[in-house]
């Protein structure tokens, strides 16, 4: 990109004091001083830990060419723009600067604080079957046809969102789903991109350390609604209480899903579960449909009413078979092993996800079977939910195992500590700091007809403690245990 645009030219339309200096040609865009190449705009952007204004001088020392920045600051040796929002302004410039990509695809945005994934990978299948090629964007990764590559946040900062949809157009796709975080959203990164969809799964406990209280969460979902367009589609779940406030400031179309009301535009008018999986008989605006799907849990139905109203909304017509839907990585994903119980890896960590993956779970038992349930909590993240979690777990587990989930700066001790406060008295337990451990007791307990069911990471492959990441898979790390019986 390097001499295809001006300063100006990606700030266009913003609203900036020039402080010093004149337009000049931007070789690329940076907001971590660190990163700064020459040539580069560096946007010194405020965070929680730093202020990016304290690392103006580094980034002019290597090269940059120009700073955007909310300080009054002195600078002879580039070009200095002042802006009330940094943030703001990376997000708009990012969109310039790549060429306004989201404005040439058909793109799709799931919001909500459990199902995002699921939901992500059904519709970007449903879109696929239907010939669409479809880019995605999420927790797991980030793919345009090329395969998975690594995603360190669910939505990354703006740069990168950017960029990614321009390649996924060079590359042929014309529609693309991401996820976007209710972090993403108050720090703005998803600013300036043109939703055709924006998709609202559900609001339940969680990152009420990052937002304060239960509103400031909630409004930052609606944050993705109030900036579609009228000719945009406001995709929502109508059993979830928060519904109406989440949409309520949106322009765009209203497009409702349920499972309870038969006046929703999506309604599951019957279904049925079983270890085989989902039969839905879903009514829409125009017919009714039978989904079958190897998914299960009745969430899952949420989740496929979801993605089909998601689906539709872009003009795609996808059938009902969802036979070769591929696995959704670390969502209720079964486990091979050499024995006659069943292994399940879960990415569950807040309270309402991990009653899904237990009531889902509990489907599977056969016989006299038990559940055995493995998990832990984050460490420095919301501990309101500790106790909660350890309620589900005992009440509707037969046997749990509490262990470490990335304690991050927190002692593994003091977690499980406030994870038992909830657990029920009449139900028996262990508690297991090292996680390696904790999965070897549980897969030695399980016998016949049980199911062991490991949540909280899914399909993480790290372990974080003090700071540091080291390298552990739940998946592969049962493969060893059982390998080694």
């Amino acid at each position: 990109m390097s001499g295809t645009h001006t300063l100006f030219e990606i700030m266009e339309g913003l609203e900036y004091s020039i402080i010093s200096g004149q337009d000049k040609p931007i070789s690329g865009i940076a907001y971590d001083s660190r990163a700064v190449r020459e040539g580069d705009v560096y946007f010194a952007l405020k965070g929680q830990q730093f202020d990016g204004a304290e690392f103006i001088n580094d980034a002019i020392d290597k090269g940059c060419s120009a700073v955007v920045t909310e300080e009054e600051i002195d600078g002879s040796f580039v070009t200095l723009l002042k802006t009330s929002d940094s943030r703001s302004a990376l997000a708009f410039a990012s969109s310039a600067f790549y060429g306004h990509p989201s404005h040439d695809l058909k793109l799709l945005g799931i919001t909500g604080t459990n199902g995002k994934t699921s939901v992500a990978f059904i519709l970007r299948y449903l879109l696929q079957s239907t010939g669409h090629m479809t880019a995605i964007m999420g927790t797991v990764g980030n793919d345009f046809g090329s395969g998975m590559t690594e995603s360190k946040l669910t939505t990354p900062e703006a740069p990168e969102i950017n960029k990614f949809l321009r390649d996924a157009l060079k590359a042929g796709s014309t529609h693309a789903v991401m996820e976007v975080s209710s972090h993403s959203l108050k720090m703005k990164r998803a600013a300036g991109l043109a939703f055709d969809v924006a998709l609202f799964t559900n609001l339940t406990h969680d990152h009420l350390d990052f937002h304060g209280d239960f509103d400031s969460y909630r409004e930052s979902k609606a944050m993705l609604f109030n900036g579609l367009s009228r000719s945009a589609k406001a995709v929502v779940n109508k059993d979830d209480p928060a519904w109406e406030k989440v949409v309520s400031s949106s322009p765009a179309g209203i497009v409702t899903y349920s499972m309870s009301d038969s006046s929703a535009d999506y309604h599951a008018a019957s279904y049925s579960h079983s270890s085989d999986g989902l039969r839905i008989d879903l009514a829409t605006p125009e017919n009714d449909i039978e989904i079958t799907s190897s998914l299960v849990g009745e969430f899952n139905v949420y989740n496929l009413m979801a993605a089909y109203a998601a689906a539709e909304a872009v003009g795609a017509k996808p059938d009902g078979d969802l036979g070769e839907l591929p696995q959704i990585p670390g969502r209720l994903e079964k486990i091979t092993v050499n024995a006659d119980f069943t292994v399940l890896v879960d990415y569950a960590h807040t309270p309402d996800a991990l009653r899904n993956a237990i009531t889902a779970a509990r489907e599977l038992l056969s016989g006299t079977g038990k559940l055995v349930t493995v998990f832990g909590c984050g460490g420095d993240r919301d501990k309101e939910k500790r106790a909660v979690m350890g309620e589900i777990a005992s009440t509707l587990s037969e046997f749990v195992i509490i262990t470490s989930d990335n304690p991050r700066n927190e002692k593994p001790e003091d977690i499980i500590s406030e994870i038992i406060k909830g657990i029920d008295p009449k139900t028996p337990f262990d508690s297991i700091p090292d996680r390696r451990a904790a999965l070897k007791m549980a897969l030695k307990i399980a016998t016949t007809g049980d199911v062991v069911l490991i949540a909280g990471k899914g399909h993480e492959d790290y372990q974080e403690t003090m700071g540091v990441k080291t390298k552990f898979s739940d998946k592969e790390t049962i493969a060893e245990i059982m390998g080694s019986k």
